[in-house]
């Protein structure tokens, strides 16, 4: 499957939240960065397919008939979460257009094939922090919301 990066968004971040009310804003945060990158001309939004962000994303692009969703987990993450989190994951992926498995850094691969990044980052470092570094070093651009200070912020 062939990716025009002029109209790619990869979708990322944090699956462990602190609080409820952090996880409510993200998710509304999300759904505005969803929305302005449709605005601004993407149809195709990848994902990893984590808990927390990158499935509420997958979950928002599948809401819009307009957009497609290309799923690209890592293989078999499910095998330590719960039942329901089992079945929110497969039904996404059934929604998916493709489900993509790769041998490769998915994050990286993601990266190298869009333009746009919409991420939930809390500034801390990891594989989040790592992923956004090579996002800029590629020079894409980015939207990034902090759920710790509930600001947005450019890549």
């Amino acid at each position: 499957m062939t990716f025009n990066p002029q109209n790619t968004a990869l979708c990322l971040g944090l699956s462990d939240f602190n609080s409820l009310t952090c996880i409510e804003t993200s998710k509304i945060a999300l759904k505005r960065m969803v929305a302005r990158a449709k605005e601004l001309g993407y149809t195709t939004f990848l994902s990893g397919m984590e808990l927390g962000t990158e499935q509420w994303a997958a979950a928002f692009v599948l809401d819009d008939p307009e957009l497609q969703l290309v799923a690209i987990p890592r293989p078999h993450p499910e095998r330590s979460w719960g039942w329901t989190q089992q079945k929110m994951y497969q039904k996404l992926l059934d929604a998916s257009s493709s489900v993509l498995t790769l041998e490769t850094d998915a994050r990286q691969w993601m990266c190298d094939r869009s333009s746009l990044v919409l991420a939930v980052w809390d500034g801390t470092e990891g594989d989040i922090a790592n992923c956004l570094a090579y996002a800029k070093a590629l020079g894409l651009a980015g939207m990034v919301f902090n759920p710790k200070t509930v600001d947005y912020s450019k890549l």
